[in-house]
């Protein structure tokens, strides 16, 4: 009995990591995330498991002790050589990255300069749902650099005088949580995305959908929402329509998806919420409570879920060594690798963007949000249908894939934009109208930096260019 029950538990713990740190259906992690729900489900669990192995023990004479003993030191030893890469890797990536330097809100709360994310308007969630909106009615406003920027970039005369660009950004917030001025009602057109479509760090009137506004000479409203994924993008949308249907009554929806990250990002349906439960308050602040984040740091740094996510590459397409180390200039470690065209000079490059543009088509095929982002188009099919509004989706390339081959010694990208190819695809057999960004930008892209240097993000010149775009592509035809 005594060696049954160490096997059923080693097994549990394997079988306990495996659930945590797999990217399996995003609706289950937020109910295990909560304090009365994992504290019931584990010893359940385990009691399962116990009774299992202890059933196959007694009716099978094949299981014998011996093969318990095997059983339970093959999942210890799995499980610690699991624990022991995710805690390897991690403490490399800190190091690769800079991240010997103190983290990100203590350098932020010893600098004077204003950080992109402290200037960023404050987000809530609304319902239930994974989406969330911005604080209605407030403007954040100053001057700050871009999400690249730490402090220590400064100490660098290069990056100081040819990378970093001081901007003066102001978001203004409506009463329906968007960066948005404009009155939706009577609009017709709308704008779907995240990032990309909010304006990241570019002023007010100067992204694409206010440019795109001002080309056709009616309102055209801004529902972007930095940071969020293609089935938040969603939620949010048809919260809107439900909450104010005198409001938003589109007509013609452009919705905006982006390579970088859109595959990758999450596709629950509903946020993990913050633990405001009795049983969370009184075990606060406790040594069970730090317990309790276990789970959460294991999903964090798993290497497993990170290959399975798209934000760890192995293998692939061999790379030309690098001629230089391009996380380390003048003295100062860099996040972001920093990269010459003698075209377009320096700029900073999204690692995760350069790995994720290098992947097979089998990457986007056997990702696990796939069909997850296959279920989201056929709502937003639905939800177009009933509220009588058409779809057109923009196609985004990341910087990595746009640029590349314009900046020396950047590693290669693959030969296809499979991602954006699959969703245009998804499009055509959801009926949507589709405007391929990747190919339409080229052109500009050969002559000038439709980019931030700091930044991900389009430039006021990118920006525009995309709204000269999409009006002549989609509203001259």
């Amino acid at each position: 009995m005594r060696w049954v029950l160490f096997a059923a538990l080693a097994i549990w713990c394997l079988v306990a990591y495996l659930v945590i740190v797999l990217p399996l259906d995003e609706n289950l992690f937020p109910a295990l995330n909560r304090w009365p729900v994992a504290i019931t489900l584990a010893p359940f669990s385990l009691g399962a498991v116990f009774t299992l192995v202890n059933a196959v023990h007694r009716k099978t004479p094949l299981l014998s002790i011996g093969h318990l003993k095997n059983i339970a030191l093959l999942s210890i030893v799995t499980l610690c050589c699991f624990v022991t890469i995710d805690l390897l890797f991690k403490i490399q990536t800190n190091v690769a990255a800079g991240a010997i330097t103190p983290d990100q809100v203590r350098s932020a709360q010893l600098d004077g300069y204003l950080w992109d994310s402290e200037l960023h308007p404050r987000v809530f969630f609304p319902t239930k749902e994974s989406f969330y909106l911005y604080k209605p009615n407030s403007v954040m406003e100053g001057y700050s650099y871009g999400a690249f920027y730490s402090s220590n970039l400064l100490n660098s005369p290069l990056l100081a005088k040819s990378v970093l660009e001081l901007r003066h950004v102001t978001f203004a917030v409506n009463k329906y949580g968007l960066r948005e001025t404009h009155d939706p009602a009577g609009a017709a057109i709308f704008a779907l995305g995240d990032s990309f479509c909010f304006g990241q760090h570019v002023e007010q009137d100067a992204g694409w959908v206010e440019k795109l506004q001002s080309i056709l000479g009616e309102t055209v409203i801004n529902l972007g929402i930095s940071g969020s994924s293609p089935r938040q993008q969603y939620l949010a949308l048809n919260y809107l329509l439900r909450k104010y249907p005198e409001a938003f009554k589109p007509q013609h929806l452009l919705w905006m998806i982006f390579e970088g990250n859109d595959l990758e990002d999450g596709y629950g349906n509903l946020h993990v919420p913050l633990q405001s439960s009795r049983i969370g308050a009184v075990l606060g602040g406790t040594v069970i409570e730090t317990f309790a984040r276990i789970p959460g740091q294991l999903r964090e740094e798993s290497v497993l879920r990170l290959l399975m996510m798209g934000k760890l590459k192995v293998g692939g397409v061999a790379a030309k060594p690098s001629k230089q180390n391009h996380h380390y200039v003048e003295g100062q470690r860099l996040q972001h690798p920093l990269y010459y065209s003698s075209r377009f000079g320096y700029r900073l490059f999204e690692p995760t963007y350069m790995v994720r543009a290098a992947l097979p088509e089998s990457y986007v095929i056997n990702h696990p949000h796939r069909k997850a982002l296959d279920e989201t188009f056929h709502q937003m099919r639905e939800l177009s249908r009933r509220a009588g509004f058409r779809v057109t989706v923009l196609l985004v390339p990341s910087g990595a894939r746009l640029y590349n081959g314009h900046f020396d010694d950047m590693p290669p990208v693959s030969p296809e934009p499979y991602f954006l190819n699959y969703v245009q695809r998804l499009c055509s057999s959801m009926g949507f109208a589709s405007a391929d960004l990747h190919a339409l930008l080229q052109p500009y892209a050969e002559k000038e930096l439709l980019y931030q240097r700091d930044d991900s993000h389009w430039n006021e010149r990118g920006n525009a260019v995309v709204a000269e775009l999409v009006a002549r592509q989609i509203f001259e035809r």
